[in-house]
């Protein structure tokens, strides 16, 4: 876990230099990234694409980052 602007990164395997957990555990959820952020939003759901999916789940005083490209799509 590491401290980011406004939250925490639980991991963001898109860094080499973060450590084996965090790859260990993206490869277990096959995501690249997984963040909390905290903060004054309105309750609402976002996904987009772009360079993988990504999605934003926001629940009024916090919310939830998660997505990526799938390992599977990396190896090829």
């Amino acid at each position: 876990m590491k401290k980011i602007s406004g939250g925490f990164s639980i991991f963001n395997a898109k860094h080499e230099r973060f450590g084996g957990h965090n790859q260990n555990l993206a490869k277990k959820l096959n995501l690249d990234y997984l963040m909390v952020d905290f903060g004054f939003r309105k309750f609402e759901y976002d996904h987009y694409w772009y360079e993988g999916q990504h999605h934003v789940l926001s629940l009024g005083l916090f919310r939830i980052m998660w997505g990526g490209k799938p390992f599977k799509d990396k190896e090829e």
